[in-house]
């Protein structure tokens, strides 16, 4: 039935009307006048101090393992935050699983409709592939979700419309964000990216350079040498550097190593029972150790690389009062160049001792040297317990070095000298100036069921899980452990992986060439006929 009033009554009702009728576009309309005329504080410790009490206020999105609590951003996050927000690039280095990816995503809502918002801001994304793009764009959509945020999603792109701002996530591919400015880029799972992604990622370093924007890694360790030339840079202003890691001779099963790489685990954002579980069932499957070390001790290997010999296998070869020499002694040397190591190995199989030398070029000295392979001060370090000396300028002087090896074996019966098949012509030249007249070997390092390479790795392993190796503690082998992975033909074959190329492990090579060579079957004397001829 119709309203039956006054003209003046009628007014009233439709101005009452169309003012509740246009009360959500009119909030919206101040709403975004407020969020055009916020100026996001300068100063890094406010910006820090309002994103961690941003962070507060949101719940964590379902699905997660505190949904509906408050998302707190733990403390070293908030560390990160501090020097990430002071510098150009930023790295931050954990193992998986302790919330670095939704550090970075709420980062990302804070510059998009947070405390740090700013008009027209423009983010990227930059994974593996583009799914692993989305992964990180779909932590961000969920807790904007979750938290009833102003933003608008799609398949690869999340929009605050009232400033005109987005987070776009982009494929990796070499002309990824071409013709682009963004005010930040995130690198996520930098470490795996592999060497023909380095025209892409100058690329996100070019594309922030309109807007002085910053650029975002995070990671675990990997084997990408991108990531490890930001590491070398972290002294820089310009740059800032958190890794979290293990020990690079830590055991797998060891808790506290665990607590190193993962911060998570101080406040619950990964279980420790996982972790457990996780160690205990890649330390019965030695083909998952590379695997766990990457991604939960976050080493510098690659995931799914399988290693020479495990750590926990080659401390039961060490012994602070190892056997003496006696009986035939193998020789294995692996001769480098201007940037890699020299190195012999020593092993009598009658005692099971080994002995191992290094040797580099002058120069660079071994500080420089050290910085650049990414290991500080160890090779002062191995130049202190004496397995390490330098010999030549620029060039290693190989005839200096077997004269130091020589001289430290003093009379022993050299049986037999083994080498790589690819530096033969030169070291038998070597081996004939220097009168050393022993059985030789050149050995190929080829993976298949006859190649050199495959019998060598096999021996040496046997050898070490039976305990046939009997060495002292020294740091030049244990730095060698890490980067002593294989590669394998179709079959299955194994042979040692020598493509890293600040990998140093070639005291290890000359390790598997002289055990190798030691368990050939020696040559059968030729016995003479039982008749006689007339």
């Amino acid at each position: 039935m119709p309203i039956n009033a006054s003209a003046p009554v009628r007014k009233a009702y439709d101005r009452d009307y169309y003012r509740r009728k246009r009360s959500p576009s009119a909030v919206k309309s101040q709403a975004s006048v407020v969020d055009q005329e916020y100026i996001a504080p300068s100063d890094v410790d406010e910006q820090v101090s309002l994103l961690v009490e941003w962070s507060r206020s949101l719940k964590c999105p379902p699905g997660h393992p505190r949904a509906g609590e408050s998302m707190d951003l733990p403390d070293y996050l908030v560390t990160y935050l501090d020097g990430a927000l002071r510098a150009r690039e930023s790295l931050l280095s954990v193992a998986r699983k302790n919330a670095k990816s939704t550090g970075l995503a709420l980062l990302a809502l804070g510059y998009l409709c947070g405390p740090l918002r700013v008009r027209g801001w423009r983010g990227a994304v930059v994974s593996l592939n583009l799914d692993k793009s989305r992964e990180f764009l779909r932590l961000a959509v969920d807790l904007a979700h979750t938290n009833n945020l102003p933003l608008k999603a799609f398949a690869k792109r999340l929009e605050n419309r009232n400033l005109g701002s987005d987070l776009e996530c982009l494929p990796a591919t070499s002309d990824a964000g071409h013709a682009s400015g963004y005010d930040a880029v995130f690198l996520d799972e930098l470490g795996l990216y592999p060497e023909k992604s380095r025209s892409m990622i100058r690329g996100m370093y070019s594309a922030i350079t309109a807007r002085d924007g910053r650029i975002f890694c995070i990671s675990i360790r990997g084997d990408n040498e991108v990531l490890e030339e930001i590491i070398q840079r972290g002294d820089n202003t310009e740059t800032y550097v958190q890794v979290h890691a293990a020990g690079e001779e830590s055991s797998i099963l060891d808790e506290d190593s665990w607590h190193q790489a993962n911060p998570g685990l101080k406040d619950g954002i990964k279980s420790i029972e996982a972790m457990r579980f996780a160690a205990k069932s890649a330390a019965s499957t030695p083909s998952d150790i590379a695997f766990f070390k990457s991604h939960e001790l976050n080493l510098q290997l690659r995931p799914d690389s399988q290693v020479l010999v495990t750590v926990d296998d080659w401390i039961k070869c060490e012994s602070k009062d190892p056997p003496g020499i006696d009986g035939p002694c193998y020789l294995g040397v692996d001769l480098g160049a201007v940037s890699s190591m020299s190195a012999a190995t020593a092993y009598f199989p009658k005692t099971n001792r080994m002995l191992v030398w290094g040797c580099f070029p002058e120069q660079p000295d071994l500080s420089t040297r050290g910085n650049s392979d990414g290991v500080g001060s160890l090779y002062h370090d191995l130049v202190k317990e004496g397995s390490l000396r330098c010999f030549g300028d620029r060039i290693p002087d190989y005839r200096l070095f077997l004269e130091w090896v020589l001289g430290e074996l003093g009379s022993v019966h050299i049986e037999a000298i083994s080498y790589d098949r690819f530096r033969k012509p030169e070291m038998e030249s070597l081996l004939d100036e220097m009168g050393i007249y022993a059985n030789r070997y050149a050995r190929g390092t080829g993976a298949s069921s006859k190649a050199d390479g495959s019998h060598d790795v096999r021996s040496f392993q046997r050898a070490v899980l039976t305990g046939r190796i009997q060495v002292e503690p020294l740091k030049i082998f244990r730095a060698a452990l890490r980067y002593a992975v294989l590669r394998h033909d179709p079959a299955g074959n194994p042979a040692l992986d020598k493509s890293s190329r600040r990998g140093r492990i070639d005291v290890l090579s000359a390790a598997v060439l002289a055990v190798g060579t030691s368990s050939l079957a020696p040559a059968i004397e030729r016995r003479a006929p039982r008749f006689a001829v007339i």
